[in-house]
């Protein structure tokens, strides 16, 4: 490596100057290839990590252009820095191009180690829609040993689950005593597709297995997986087949997006008819004409029905099937949360007003709805918590308590909760009818102490 002495702070003094760093070492391996590591563990240290005060650091790149920019941490760029195995092109995580889209993440697992997650989207003219396709990409079972040994050694290694079960209750994937992977599956012949869920792989009764602690497992347990992938990489790699995914946009009453160009009068946008309406709005519609989509959830929907997107309507599906997916939200939007929730159990609702009416009764919100359907909890777990905590902590602890629990989102009646645990958190408070107090009461309350 070559530093120019004095070159630490020369960015610094001389803003408008152009540095660059190089690196000039003789390379004594091929770079091309990753060897792998001699040591058990494989960490990496940044200086300054250690203390406990964080401070911003100074990350600059070399743009297109030549010139040097000052990026962030959270810079889409700076993902490619710290991890260019994972990022060996310098993507953001999001490619598009002309026959396939790739979006992924990358997640840390307990110990550290990376796991990514990609979904592919193709083309249509790359897609394989028929059964007869997925069963030479994705195996799920075991590979005859005298035809391929490698293949057969890397199955049993990585792609064999458990034994858990009756096996083995210590499993982690152990949930009340039940795999929580579904393991092991059934046997079947065929590969079959349905329209509410993942293919059923083909995992034929033919004899094959392998032992792993002293248990032997059959087909039923293999993790579906692609041979060249697992050659390759010859680590575990679950490849599944995703079904034809319809994402569905939702929204409040009367916040549906509006598109219109910058030179456009407001007027004239708000007097147009396609303001009215939108995809989910079509939905409630499609409700109030046909009986059979009276019988299904919006997740439901795209089962049986397709969007016409030059008729801004829905029709009847004739061909194929897609299954649904919402756009997920953050609870802490509040409202649209509930509604969310709502719109994967109610079932053919012709308004917003019929997805909040729970038996015959309509609710004053969603959130409501949602509880009245016992589809929230009913906070007991943290009442029960702020009582606990009172035997010990000060009426100040518990009203910090109570505002971790509101600022986290987790209560689904704040109100309820306050009811059962007033006589606790007004400790000390020189407020009178403290029990009278509502949920922006609480917060201003909360905020003085």
């Amino acid at each position: 490596m070559y530093w120019e002495p004095g070159a630490t702070n020369s960015l610094h003094e001389n803003p408008g100057s152009n540095l660059k760093l190089r690196l000039i070492g003789k390379r004594e391996q091929d770079g091309r290839i990753y060897n792998l590591p001699t040591s058990s563990e494989v960490v990496a240290l940044i200086v300054g990590d250690i203390c406990d005060l964080i401070e911003k650091r100074d990350i600059i790149v070399e743009t297109s252009s030549g010139l040097l920019k000052c990026i962030s941490e959270l810079h889409l760029s700076y993902l490619a820095l710290q991890y260019p195995l994972l990022f060996p092109y310098g993507d953001d995580g999001y490619r598009v191009d002309i026959l396939h889209r790739v979006v992924y993440t990358i997640e840390f697992q307990k110990r550290g180690l990376s796991h990514s997650h990609i979904c592919l989207f193709m083309h249509s003219v790359c897609k394989l829609p028929t059964i007869e396709y997925i069963d030479p990409i994705i195996p799920a079972e075991i590979p005859n040993i005298d035809e391929d040994p490698e293949l057969y050694s890397l199955v049993k290694e990585f792609m064999i689950h458990g034994p858990c079960g009756a096996e083995n209750f210590n499993c982690p994937c152990m949930v009340d005593r039940k795999c929580s992977k579904n393991f092991p599956k059934q046997f079947c012949n065929h590969t079959s597709v349905y329209s509410d869920d993942f293919p059923l792989y083909r995992r034929r009764n033919d004899g094959n297995f392998v032992e792993k602690s002293g248990v032997q497992l059959d087909n039923r347990n293999v993790v579906p997986y692609n041979k060249y992938l697992l050659k390759r990489y010859q680590t575990h790699i679950n490849v599944e087949w995703h079904p034809a995914v319809i994402r569905l946009p939702f929204h409040l009453p009367g916040q549906q997006q509006v598109v219109y160009e910058a030179d456009d009068d407001i007027q004239d946008v708000l007097d147009r008819p396609s303001v009215a309406s939108s995809v989910f709005i079509s939905w409630m519609k499609c409700n109030e004409i046909n009986k059979e989509a009276r019988k299904l959830t919006y997740v439901e929907f795209p089962t049986k029905f397709v969007w016409k997107p030059k008729l801004q309507t829905r029709k009847p599906r004739e061909v194929g099937f897609s299954i649904g997916r919402i756009h997920s939200v953050s609870p802490k939007l509040g409202e649209a949360y509930f509604l969310r929730i709502l719109l994967n159990k109610v079932k053919g609702p012709r308004s917003f007003k019929e997805i909040r009416t729970v038996n015959g009764e309509v609710c004053s919100s969603f959130k409501d709805a949602c509880y009245n359907l016992g589809l929230l909890d009913d906070d007991k777990e943290y009442i029960e918590a702020i009582k606990e905590a009172s035997l010990f902590g000060s009426g100040f602890y518990l009203r910090f308590l109570f505002a971790m629990m509101l600022l986290s989102s987790s209560l689904c009646k704040p109100e309820i909760v306050w009811e059962n645990t007033w006589e606790y958190l007004s400790d000390g408070i020189l407020y009178t009818q403290q029990k009278r107090l509502k949920s922006p009461d609480i917060i201003c309350l909360l905020h003085y102490y």
